[in-house]
């Protein structure tokens, strides 16, 4: 591919297309209590681009996923959850459109959203749910992980933003929240606590 990092990006167009393999036997999707889930994915296509100064380039992107999840009732109302996420993209015009995010209520808790970007992520999360009754579990929960690697096109000509960590250097969170059952679906109260100080998230479902 030509090098766009001079004039800047301004408009792209992706055409992709890939394989997945699923593997699904938890006794429920949203508020699983056994079980394992199981996906791994590739896709590839022509990402396609015009710079400021209107040139037109063309890069291929490739992109590997995987994820796992574990789901054990150890007694009677208590879960213990886990899961593993690891994504890989590849391609030599990468924009920070591209990247991988990791921070935030549905990745590591404790951080602001999207407090990492890379082209690498790995993921874990583990979670201890306990039902208190018909409507309400208490969590608590430990995430470990980070988006890592990889120097970025932005839109300001000769501008390019470097990944914070440009190799995989784990950041951790803890902490606890409520999943509350209500009419209009479960929602999620988390408190968080990491490297920077702590975080209270709030959403809805279980992180996973």
């Amino acid at each position: 591919s030509q090098n766009s990092a001079i004039a800047g990006l301004t408009r792209s167009s992706i055409l992709t297309g890939g394989v997945e393999l699923r593997i699904d036997t938890r006794d429920d999707v949203w508020n699983p209590r056994s079980g394992i889930f199981l996906r791994n994915a590739y896709s590839g296509g022509d990402k396609r681009f015009t710079t400021v100064t209107g040139e037109s380039v063309t890069d291929f992107l490739q992109r590997i996923e995987v994820d796992a999840g574990y789901f054990h009732e150890i007694r009677a109302r208590t879960i213990v959850a886990v899961s593993l996420h690891g994504r890989e993209l590849t391609g030599d015009e990468l924009d920070v459109s591209d990247l991988y995010r990791i921070g935030g209520a549905n990745t590591l808790r404790g951080y602001e959203p999207d407090r990492w970007r890379g082209e690498s992520m790995l993921l874990g999360n583990a979670e201890y749910r306990k039902r208190i009754n018909d409507s309400l579990t208490a969590v608590g929960f430990l995430d470990v992980g980070s988006a890592y690697g990889g120097v970025f096109e932005t839109v300001v000509p000769g501008f390019k933003i470097p990944a914070t960590d440009q190799s995989f250097e784990p950041h951790v969170g803890v902490g606890a929240g409520l999943r509350v059952i209500t009419p209009i679906g479960p929602i999620r109260l988390d408190m968080g606590f990491g490297e920077e100080g702590s975080q209270a998230h709030f959403s809805f479902g279980h992180t996973f």
